[in-house]
């Protein structure tokens, strides 16, 4: 900081004066607590397995939520077609277009999902996250050894 010229300073030090709007904070808090608990859930689900396993699990159940339990092969529902318009670079995209992205999501969901997670995870409202949550606590797959 010190070798900023004073008016960059004085830029960056008045926004750490302003405070951020309550519903702001709310969805920031939301979204750190959400993700660490769900992904500390997940890894306790997984024990005997690897992170990544029980990581790959997550996200086939946050995917599993966006689409209303309905598995993706049988369409994409309304609710996860809406959850992803609110990404701004979709936001204005045909119905093709999207469905082709959820396609290419669908596609990747067995490659580095930490992105989809991160994303998904942002998109989502508190209420939403608190639904997910909801959702992946009353549903638990059992293996057959």
């Amino acid at each position: 900081m010190r070798l900023l010229p004073d008016g960059i300073i004085q830029n960056i030090t008045s926004y750490t004066y302003n405070i951020q709007p309550h519903e702001l904070r709310d969805d920031i808090k939301s979204y750190y607590n959400v993700s660490k608990l769900t992904k500390e859930m997940y890894e306790d689900r997984w024990e005997h397995c690897d992170n990544q396993t029980a990581f790959d699990w997550l996200i086939n159940d946050i995917i599993r939520f966006l689409n209303r339990d309905i598995p993706t092969m049988y369409g994409y529902q309304e609710y996860y077609k809406n959850i992803i318009k609110r990404h701004f670079k979709i936001r204005n995209k045909t119905d093709e277009e999207i469905f082709d992205i959820l396609c290419d999501i669908d596609e990747r969901s067995c490659q580095d999902d930490t992105n989809f997670f991160k994303i998904s995870m942002g998109l989502l409202t508190p209420i939403e996250r608190n639904q997910l949550m909801h959702f992946l606590k009353t549903f638990k797959l059992t293996l057959q050894e």
